[in-house]
C-alpha cells in the first residue's frame, strides 16, 4: 500500500493540484503532541556508544523504566536527534522491533511511533513502521494513516501527505475523518497559507464534518498570524454560536487580535 503512496508522489498527483503549495521544511510547524521532560535515561544514552543503544535500552525496558508516569519517549528521541540522529534512529528500531516482537496489535502504538518518526523529519522509517504493522498482518485505520499525513506534513512532504490522502478517500475502510482535515487545516494555518487553510475547513464542512476545537484554534491563530482580524472574529464568533467553548490558545490569538486593532475596551 505504502508502495503505492510513494508511486503516486513521484507522479505529481494532477487531480489534487488545487490542494498543493508545498512548504520548505523549515517553514512546516510539527503538529504533534509536544514532548514533556527529558528522562534520566536520556544521559545514559548520550554516553554510550551507538552499538549499545539497543542493549542500554533492554535493561531499561527490564527496569520497567519505560512504565514511568513521567517517561517520555519523545523527550528522549526528539533531544537525542539534534546531537546524534544515528541514536535518535537506533531508538526508533529498537521501539518498532520490540513491539513486533511483543506482537502488539494495538493502532494507537504504531500511530504514536509513527508521529514521533515525524518529529524527527524521518518520513522513510515512519513508511518502515506502516509497512511493517501491515506485514504483521494489523490493517490500518483512519488514525494510522493521519499520523503517517502528519509525519509528511511535519517533514514538508506534501506531495506524499496528499497522496495519502487520495488513498483514504478512495478506501472503504480508512476513509479521511475529521482529525484528518484538521492536519492539513494546521499546517497551512501555520504557515500562513490562508487560502489553502480555507479550501481545507471548506472541504472539511463539504465531507460532513463539523468544525471542533482544534479547527477553531487553528482557523483562528491563522487568521491573527495573516493580520485577518475580521477572519479570527467572523470563527470565533461561529465557534460560540456552534456551543465549542474556546481554549487559552484560542483566547491567546483573540488577545493579541484585539492589541493589534488597538481594542482595549474589548481586552478587558
Amino acid at each position: 500500500l505504502v508502495c503505492r503512496v510513494l508511486s503516486m508522489a513521484k507522479k505529481g498527483l494532477q487531480s489534487l493540484q488545487w490542494r498543493l503549495a508545498i512548504p520548505s521544511q523549515s517553514q512546516v510547524l510539527i503538529w504533534c503532541h509536544s514532548s514533556s521532560t527529558p528522562s534520566p535515561l536520556l544521559s545514559r544514552l548520550l554516553e554510550e556508544s551507538n552499538s549499545r543503544i539497543k542493549a542500554t535500552l533492554d535493561s531499561e525496558d527490564n527496569n520497567f523504566t519505560f512504565k514511568a508516569f513521567d517517561f517520555s519517549w519523545d523527550a528522549v528521541v526528539t533531544t537525542l536527534n539534534s546531537s546524534s540522529p544515528q541514536k535518535a534512529q537506533l531508538v526508533l528500531q529498537w521501539r518498532l522491533e520490540k513491539m513486533l516482537k511483543d506482537n502488539v496489535r494495538d493502532h494507537e502504538h504504531y500511530s504514536e511511533l509513527i508521529c514521533l518518526c515525524g518529529k524527527v523529519q524521518n518520513v522513510q522509517y515512519a513508511m518502515r513502521v506502516f509497512t511493517s504493522m501491515e506485514a504483521h498482518g494489523i490493517k490500518p485505520i483512519s488514525a494510522v494513516f493521519n499520523a503517517l499525513i502528519v509525519a509528511c506534513l511535519s517533514s514538508g512532504n506534501v506531495i506524499t501527505a496528499l497522496s495519502l490522502f487520495e488513498i483514504m478517500e478512495n478506501s472503504e475502510s480508512y476513509k479521511p475523518n475529521s482529525d484528518t482535515y484538521n492536519a492539513f487545516i494546521s499546517v497551512y494555518a501555520n504557515l500562513g497559507n490562508d487560502k489553502a487553510m480555507q479550501a481545507w475547513y471548506s472541504a472539511k464542512k463539504a465531507a460532513g464534518f463539523s468544525a471542533d476545537l482544534q479547527t477553531y484554534e487553528s482557523l483562528i491563530s491563522g487568521c491573527v498570524k495573516l493580520k485577518k482580524f475580521e477572519g479570527a472574529d467572523r470563527f470565533y464568533e461561529e465557534m460560540m454560536l456552534s456551543g465549542v467553548m474556546p481554549n487559552v490558545p484560542i483566547l491567546e490569538s483573540m488577545l493579541v487580535a484585539l492589541c493589534e486593532q488597538r481594542s482595549l475596551d474589548k481586552v478587558k
